[in-house]
């Protein structure tokens, strides 16, 4: 009788960790259909890959040097190429455990300006302080009373750039965005998950300055710029 019991239980069990299963696969499914739907209405592509040499130059960047179980969880694609991506992290540890969510933008450019961390988020600028980095403090926020901070490699050049276009760009990012610019890319990032609106928004926001550092760098035709 026992016996018979216990089979039961087993056959029981097995049945409901199989309908879970099921419900996870559905789930998962159900996800990436709305999220494919949701790119072809602007343009994108759901790109499940994010190839491994984009994935080696982005790297070194200074969000993904935050928090613990770093993952990017999907990735958009549209021509130029854009990416957007929804990358997660996480803070803290067992009960204290939290996730954060940015939605990140990346755009290709070649310039000649060096790295540069913009941001007003304290926690973000002491992460990109780095010994070989200069930091120009009050570069913008002034329309939303923030005190937003390039932290940059040539600070010459950085400080030339502010004094021409770049300002006006500037103040036209909300407070919690970020932009870090690599010797290859322009990255940009919100937090939270990106709402149908902030996908165009961000793109237009990256190509925009990617226009920018290729305007400074009109002043040296030998380098090859592509954006």
């Amino acid at each position: 009788m026992e016996s018979s019991m216990s089979l039961g239980v087993l056959v029981a069990g097995a049945a409901l960790v199989g309908v879970a299963a099921s419900s996870i696969v559905l789930l998962r499914h159900h996800e990436r259909s709305s999220r494919a739907a949701q790119a072809r209405r602007f343009g994108w592509t759901l790109d499940e890959q994010l190839g491994p040499e984009l994935r080696a130059r982005l790297a070194g960047l200074t969000l993904f040097e935050v928090g613990h179980s770093r993952r990017v969880e999907w990735a958009y694609r549209r021509e130029g190429p854009l990416y957007l991506l929804q990358y997660l992290c996480e803070t803290g540890f067992e009960h204290r455990r939290k996730t954060h969510r940015w939605s990140v933008i990346v755009a290709p450019v070649r310039h000649a300006l060096g790295t540069a961390v913009i941001t007003a988020e304290d926690w973000l600028a002491a992460t990109a302080e780095l010994p070989a980095r200069k930091k120009i403090t009050g570069a913008w926020g002034r329309s939303t009373g923030t005190n937003g901070l390039l932290i940059v490699e040539d600070e010459d050049a950085w400080r030339a750039l502010l004094g021409r276009q770049l300002t006006p760009w500037l103040e036209r990012q909300p407070p919690s965005r970020s932009w870090e610019v690599l010797p290859e890319y322009v990255v940009g990032y919100d937090p939270g998950s990106p709402g149908e609106s902030a996908m165009m928004e961000l793109a237009r926001e990256a190509q925009a300055l990617c226009s920018l550092l290729k305007t400074a760098d009109q002043d040296q035709p030998e380098t090859v710029m592509k954006c």
